[in-house]
């Protein structure tokens, strides 16, 4: 026997926009009902942060009707059926019931309708066909809040139809399963994805970046990359052997730490043993030059070790600056130490007791105290800074300036 569907009371769909919005469908003889992640993660409890609308009103009325009302509209997709509505400065993605008829993998060509299951049998997964209207009832065509309860991830009919008509779903399939699953997928979801891996070629690198950084930072992301990979359907994205292990321990490092868990971090973990492996896996990936940085942190040759005493621990500190953390988390992980390992953790506290200050001195103090222009101005600042650090940050500027004239 199915569990009752609870009544949604939110703020978000009692909110004087939303009451605006849904009522202007109502009074033009139209159904406007919230769609997708909105009632999914209203119905978990979790955070909302899009809101999805759907309608049985044609896309250029949607247009009609919002301008008439006051409200901005903005046809993002109106071949999709899609229109923006901003009400208030609240954004509203509003998209008419359709069917998606012929799609190439990616592309779909639609028909608008004005059934409700025909339009939730056209989305990716149960779980993002639940509906709800202004007076809270959840509408569910498909038993998606069945498997909702079920912290089950499953397509909508055939999994291979749903695939075909977009390859990204195998993708999104992972990332549902790490983030709303319980550590397992879906068994005909999975099959499907398997016998389908090759539609992944035709996705560009920024939608499969996308996917899987966002995939990284899932509660279950563990289990389910363990899945991907004994399925062969993750090398095929990086084209580098993942450390499964790795990155069980750096999860555990996250924990005991409590470091905010990044994705980039996650992948460093995951896929870096030298430089190349930064190269190769930010050109696939098409990271940012800042993002292929801080995967060589992974990889970057140091002096830190757990035997580091308290100066050299702040030395390294100034110059690592934001980095410092990050790079001495990397290093104790990779040295086999475990994360209740007391020494270095001291170290990876020193900036909760110490932070670095700033070098007092600059060019210009060197070329006021009679210095010619030029690269011996940079080399005397250095052999400068080297003589503070040596003395633990203690030099204040006028011992510096002292010292200028001992630097010939």
């Amino acid at each position: 026997m199915n569990k009752p569907l609870p009544r949604i009371e939110a703020a978000w769909l009692q909110c004087e926009q939303s009451t605006k919005l849904l009522a202007l469908f109502a009074n033009n003889g139209y159904t406007g009902r919230f769609v997708g992640g909105v009632v999914r993660n209203a119905l978990l409890g979790e955070p909302i942060n899009d809101f999805d609308v759907a309608t049985d009103a044609l896309p250029q009325i949607v247009m009609e009707l919002a301008k008439k009302a006051g409200f901005k509209a903005i046809g993002t997709g109106l071949d999709h059926g899609t229109v923006t509505v901003i009400v208030d400065d609240k954004i509203y993605e509003v998209t008419t019931l359709r069917v998606d008829m012929v799609c190439d993998g990616r592309h779909a060509s639609v028909v608008f309708t004005s059934n409700w299951r025909e339009d939730a049998a056209r989305r990716d997964f149960t779980i993002n066909a639940l509906y709800v209207g202004l007076d809270g009832v959840v509408f569910d065509p498909l038993d998606g809040y069945k498997d909702l309860l079920a912290r089950r991830v499953r397509f909508i009919g055939d999994a291979h139809e749903r695939i075909k008509e977009d390859h990204l779903r195998i993708l999104r399939f992972f990332r549902f399963s790490a983030q709303y699953g319980q550590g397992g997928v879906d068994h005909a979801g999975l099959d499907a994805c398997v016998l389908l891996q090759q539609g992944l070629q035709s996705l560009s690198a920024e939608r499969i970046s996308s996917e899987l950084m966002r995939l990284l930072l899932m509660p279950h992301a563990f289990e389910v990359l363990c899945i991907m990979f004994a399925h062969g359907l993750l090398l095929p994205l990086t084209s580098r052997v993942p450390h499964l292990s790795r990155l069980q321990k750096w999860l555990t490092f996250e924990q005991e730490l409590k470091l905010a868990p990044r994705a980039l971090n996650r992948l460093g973990v995951l896929f870096m043993l030298s430089t190349t492996d930064a190269d190769m896996l930010a050109s696939k990936l098409r990271l940012s030059n800042n993002e292929k940085h801080e995967l060589k942190l992974w990889v970057q040759e140091t002096d830190i070790n757990q035997d580091l005493d308290e100066k050299g621990a702040r030395i390294l500190s100034y110059r690592l600056q934001g980095n410092y953390q990050i790079s001495l988390g990397i290093n104790w992980l990779l040295s086999g130490a475990g994360a209740d390992d007391c020494k270095w953790r001291k170290l990876y506290d020193l900036p909760e007791r110490w932070q670095p200050p700033a070098f007092p001195l600059s060019g210009q103090d060197l070329l006021d105290a009679g210095m010619s222009p030029g690269p011996s101005v940079g080399k005397k600042l250095m052999e400068l800074e080297e003589a503070w650090l040596k003395a633990d940050f203690t030099l204040s500027r006028e011992d510096m300036i002292d010292r200028l004239n001992t630097y010939p």
